[in-house]
């Protein structure tokens, strides 16, 4: 079934939208894996001086906060995040979302 929104949408934009989504999905598998957290750790190391790279992992973290932080590999992704990048602008929904989970989290 076709809606509104479809006849609006580029074939380019259905593309990235899907690609982001993959992204988003193989990027938190791989966090939550033993071997992967540290691989992660080491990427975001390598590109921690290239904001464009940093801002769509900005939206990964953003949209998927809870599962970062609910892993035990993924929580190290995520610190090492925060720690590392100068571009925070989900930084205070970050500290809402934890507060707001704190008893969860600990």
């Amino acid at each position: 079934m076709v809606t509104l929104e479809d006849t609006h949408i580029t074939e380019e934009q259905k593309r990235e939208k899907t690609s982001k989504k993959r992204l988003k999905n193989k990027f938190l598998y791989v966090s939550s894996d033993s071997r992967g957290t540290h691989a992660i750790q080491s990427y975001i190391d390598a590109v921690a001086d290239k904001p464009s790279i940093l801002t769509i992992m900005s939206g990964v973290f953003e949209r998927d906060l809870l599962k970062f932080a609910y892993n035990k590999h993924g929580t190290h992704v995520l610190i090492k995040f925060i720690k590392l990048c100068e571009i925070h602008p989900f930084l205070e929904s970050v500290y809402e979302i934890i507060v707001q989970n704190l008893s969860d989290l600990s």
